[in-house]
């Protein structure tokens, strides 16, 4: 009954990453290198994950629109009503 269960997850894993790599193949302005990141190294992941943390910073900093949370706009609407 395990392995059943382990072999059920094992694979929908699989097809979430295939059409997360789809996804990010069909974005044109997206970031290709993330295709097969479940496959990288812990290190080698943390490494990237801090680019992509720096590069957020940077975009804030540089007066970008930061993307709110469906939540976040909500309390932003009622604030301003």
């Amino acid at each position: 009954m395990v392995f059943l269960i382990q072999n059920t997850q094992n694979r929908d894993g699989a097809a979430i990453h295939a059409k997360l790599d789809e996804l990010i193949h069909a974005v044109e302005t997206a970031d290709e290198r993330f295709i097969g990141l479940e496959r990288l190294t812990d290190k080698d992941l943390r490494s990237i994950l801090e680019q992509v943390e720096a590069r957020a910073i940077r975009l804030q900093g540089a007066g970008l629109p930061v993307i709110r949370t469906r939540e976040e706009d909500r309390q932003l609407e009622a604030v301003e009503t």
